[in-house]
């Protein structure tokens, strides 16, 4: 039995090392950003309405800025199952505080499509809540090859 677990361990330690060496760890630079907005349906909302709203019209939007990608997310498991999320993913630091300066400030980007996200969310606010209230922006430290 000590010889298999002995085995069994010299095995892990392998394959632990292994993946660690495929794992490219640079402190941030050029893996990006991901930010995640929870989101609360708000009484009376419609999945499939809030689903079609956001792939068709909010996503569309925003995939204009150069440097960013965004999805809906709903949770399968875990502490936030059937809720929504939006995830932002961002090319770069660079390109997160670009777009979303740490200042508060409007971004020439969004500046440029102002006027339909004054629309978008004017749609927006009635069907959900926590939009830039309950997020999280992770910066990416490792990313496997």
């Amino acid at each position: 039995m000590k010889i298999l677990t002995g085995i069994f361990l010299m095995f892990a330690f392998l394959v632990v090392g292994e993946l660690n060496a495929e794992v490219r760890r640079d402190g941030g630079a050029g893996l990006g950003v991901v930010a995640v907005h929870d989101l609360k349906l708000k009484a009376g909302v419609s999945e499939k309405d809030f689903e079609s709203f956001i792939e068709n019209e909010w996503l569309p939007m925003y995939s204009k800025i150069k440097g960013l990608d965004a999805f809906l997310a709903k949770g399968d498991r875990g502490v936030r199952t059937g809720e929504y999320s939006l995830i932002l993913t961002f090319e770069s630091i660079e390109d997160r505080n670009r777009i979303y300066p740490a200042s508060g400030e409007t971004s020439e980007e969004i500046s440029k499509i102002q006027d339909d996200i004054n629309s978008l969310w004017e749609k927006f606010e009635p069907m959900s809540e926590g939009l830039g209230e309950t997020f999280t922006d992770y910066v990416r430290i490792g990313n496997i090859q």
